[in-house]
Formats: structure tokens, C-alpha cells, sequence
């Protein structure tokens, strides 16, 4: 399956659904990124902070050598902490030469910083949507599938779910190959409740992003860099 591409502001592309490894335990990985990249999976997602970006490299390498894709098929997406560390330590890190060279990383840098979970008990769940379950029964899809569709739908997002088990990959990748209505679309969009996430230290790593730094100057910065094409 060929997975559909958006396209940055600064005219490379990424495609629109990519395989996320946070929270994915040791000794599962590497064969969670060998089947996606099987199923058609062209964009891998990793993190030093996630503690598993050797068993990501081990899994794009066997790919690689075993002739299913070349290293520029794919798009590999990290993110590189400040505390000593470089981009060529995490290209160590990560496995030699699989980062690719860091003009390539920075000239479609995404600014992201993982944080912890924000749900609370009383948050409403929405899987249990009723609207939801319509639409999954009429479209013949899981609920996960038509909330994964609503959003590269829209085509300005990619979506990045992670999971470990082969049916699941597969069946997340299935989320391009059927179309919502416009009536449906609308009616997720009225999920929107203009909630925003504050940063935090997580996990005991220190980011490198200067939004992180709770001043004006250096927020106008990060936008100044928005606009220039960075992100």
C-alpha cells in the first residue's frame, strides 16, 4: 500500500501515517517496525527519551538489507535533547548512518516534546461516542480506524500510533483507503474543545526546545523560526 504524503511549507513531504514507539516495551520493537515497514510503513517515529531508538535502527536495518526499502524511502523522525547531547550521538545512538545526513533532519525539523498523559477519570471517552460506533458499523471499520481517517482526511496532519502487534499495524495503515463524508467530518470537528498542553519536564530529560522557556523573547523566537520555514 502506498501511503499518501502532505507537504511541508518548506516543500518536502511526509507521509501522513507513521508508525509511533513511545511506551513500546524492550525486545518488541524492532519487530513492530519490521512490520510496518512490510505493510507499507514509510515514516518511523522515535525519541532518545522513549529508550528504545537501537531496537527502531535494528529493525529499519534488516529492511534495508533485506531489500524491501532503501534508507531514502523512509522518513525517520527523532528528537534531539539538549544535557550534552548531539546530533551525532544520537545517530550513534540510534544506528550508524540510519538518521541520514542532518541537513536532511533539519530542513523538516517538527518541533515536538513528549509529556506525560493528560486524562483525567471524569474525561469523557471517545470510543464510546455512539456517533462514533455509527459510523464504524456503516463504514465496516474500527472506531480507531475512522478517528485515524478524520484526521488525515483533513490532510494537514500526520498521525503517528504506535502499537506492537502486526494485525493492529496493519489495520492502522488501512485508515487511508476509504473517505468520510463531509457531514462527518464536521461532526468531529465539533470535538474540538481549544484545550491546550502546558510544558513539563518529562521523564527526567531536559528538552531542547525554546518554547520550554516560559519567556516572551523566546516564544517570539519559536514563532520567528515558524515562520521561516522550520516548522
Amino acid at each position: 500500500m502506498v501511503v499518501p504524503t502532505v507537504k511541508l511549507n518548506n516543500g518536502r513531504t511526509i507521509p501522513i501515517v507513521g508508525l509511533g514507539n513511545w511506551k513500546s516495551k524492550p525486545g518488541e520493537v524492532k519487530q513492530a517496525v519490521v512490520d510496518a515497514i512490510t505493510a507499507g510503513y514509510r515514516h518511523i517515529d522515535c525519541a532518545f527519551a522513549y529508550g528504545n531508538e537501537e531496537e527502531v535502527g535494528a529493525g529499519i536495518k534488516q529492511k534495508i538489507d533485506d531489500g524491501t526499502v532503501t534508507r531514502n524511502d523512509l522518513l525517520i523522525t527523532s528528537k534531539l535533547q539538549q544535557g550534552g547531547r548531539s546530533y551525532s550521538t544520537e545517530s550513534e545512538k540510534f544506528g550508524s548512518g540510519l538518521l541520514g545526513p542532518l541537513p536532511h533532519s533539519l530542513a523538516i525539523g517538527l518541533p515536538r516534546s513528549p509529556d506525560r498523559p493528560w486524562a483525567k477519570p471524569d474525561d469523557p471517552v471517545i470510543f464510546d461516542d455512539p456517533k462514533l460506533k455509527e459510523l464504524a458499523q456503516k463504514y465496516n471499520r474500527s472506531p480507531v480506524q475512522i478517528i485515524l481517517r478524520f484526521q488525515t482526511q483533513r490532510g494537514v496532519v500526520a498521525v503517528i500510533p504506535k502499537s506492537v502487534t502486526k494485525e493492529r499495524i496493519v489495520q492502522i495503515l488501512n485508515c487511508i483507503d476509504f473517505e468520510l463524508t463531509d457531514e462527518d467530518i464536521k461532526y468531529f470537528e465539533r470535538f474540538d474543545c481549544n484545550g491546550r498542553v502546558c510544558a513539563l519536564d518529562w521523564n527526567g530529560i531536559d528538552f531542547c526546545y525554546d518554547l520550554l522557556l516560559n519567556t516572551k523573547d523566546k516564544l517570539k523566537g519559536v514563532l520567528r523560526n515558524a515562520r521561516s520555514g522550520l516548522v
